[in-house]
């Protein structure tokens, strides 16, 4: 005889419900959340203005890929060379006529940043390079002193390196000489740095309190406040970019130095005797490979620097780094040619306008020297 199988019990109405409304606030949970973050995405990338990265950005917003003279290097070549002053005076000088020029230098950037950007370029046109001379600064006299395993970025600018990574550099990040929370933090801002909403939280909410900033002083200046910040004033010396220098930004210039120096000191204060490691040298490479040259550039700086690049064992570092430009990457280091004081640099790091000019008709006069001599030695020298 069959045994009788029990029928399960039925499950009342209200436990179906009950199950129905925690399903439903549970969606709602994740639900609601992703609605306003896609309007906050939706919104910021509508209205959020964010400067685009010049190297993956030529062909739209310059109509070409390929210039004869490329500058990269930080804020200080960026703001102290004139690139078409530049092209102007290398071609009154008697060297090649209508040359284009860019300045694709930019503040806070070590040369992995141009060494993902003059990627990214040649692989959008691998013969982006050809011909072109690829100046790269060389504080001092000397390259930055980098090797993969250091840090890629300054403090507070990791984002500038994310448009010119791609998944294959997340390997070499991870085997960089660096605190796991740079490793963490640079892998989810690379993530993520298409995604306006997060990339750029800390824009944002500088944003906000920028405009309540204004909104409070304008609310002051109707009630009489004389106590507000002095606007810029007219005669404000001004950048070659035409922008002026606000005179708390020179006041707090000290402050802000010893910071940087503190940060970068176990860097900068090393002794560097083997380039052929170095980022540098894949930069190199990667653009004589493409059919291009790289030239160091000393960029002038002011007095503060000096204690950075003034101790003992740096000319040593800085004569072999000159012999390794010679001998293995078959080029120059451009040095200052003109001196200027530190009136020159009216926020304590960057060269004003009229002495960037000056700078720049110097620098390609020295160039020139170069590239004569050059040529005399390949014309001496027997087939």
């Amino acid at each position: 005889m069959t045994e009788a199988i029990t029928p399960a019990p039925e499950v009342p109405n209200d436990a179906n419900r009950l199950l129905v409304v925690r399903i439903l606030w549970t969606l709602a949970y994740l639900i609601v959340p992703a609605i306003a973050l896609v309007g906050i995405e939706v919104w910021m990338r509508g209205t959020v203005y964010v400067q685009t990265w010049d190297y993956n950005t030529l062909k739209q917003t310059r109509g070409q890929m390929h210039y004869d003279y490329l500058f990269a290097g930080s804020s200080r070549t960026q703001l102290g060379v004139d690139e078409n002053v530049f092209a102007e005076e290398v071609a009154r000088l008697g060297g090649p006529q209508n040359m284009s020029a860019i300045n694709l230098s930019a503040g806070y950037c070590r040369v992995m940043y141009h060494y993902f950007g003059l990627r990214t370029m040649l692989r959008e046109d691998p013969n982006c390079l050809r011909g072109t001379t690829v100046f790269v600064e060389a504080p001092s006299g000397m390259g930055e002193y980098l090797l993969w395993t250091d840090p890629w970025t300054y403090t507070r600018a990791e984002r500038v390196l994310f448009p010119g990574m791609i998944a294959a550099d997340l390997p070499r990040l991870w085997l960089a000489h660096t605190p796991l929370e740079y490793k963490l933090d640079m892998t989810v801002r690379f993530l993520t740095y298409n995604y306006k909403s997060y990339a750029l939280r800390g824009i944002l909410r500088a944003e906000f309190f920028r405009v309540g900033q204004e909104a409070f002083a304008k609310w002051l200046t109707k009630r009489g406040a004389d106590d507000l910040p002095p606007p810029i004033p007219e005669d404000a010396p001004r950048f070659r970019t035409g922008t002026p220098v606000d005179p708390k930004v020179a006041k707090n210039a000290p402050a802000y130095f010893a910071e940087f120096y503190a940060q970068e000191k176990t860097l900068i204060e090393r002794h560097w005797r083997s380039w052929d490691t170095s980022v540098h040298d894949d930069l190199v490479k990667m653009v004589e490979a493409a059919g291009g040259r790289v030239v160091f550039i000393d960029m002038p700086q002011p007095t503060i620097f000096k204690p950075m690049y003034k101790w003992t064992g740096r000319d040593e570092d800085r004569r072999i780094f000159e012999k390794t430009v010679a001998e293995r990457w078959h080029s120059w280091v451009l040095h200052s040619a003109v001196k200027f004081s530190d009136e020159s640099y009216p926020d304590r790091f960057h060269l004003d306008g009229p002495s960037a000019e000056i700078y720049s008709r110097a620098l390609a006069e020295d160039y020139m020297k170069h590239m004569n001599a050059a040529a005399a030695a390949r014309e001496s020298s027997p087939q």
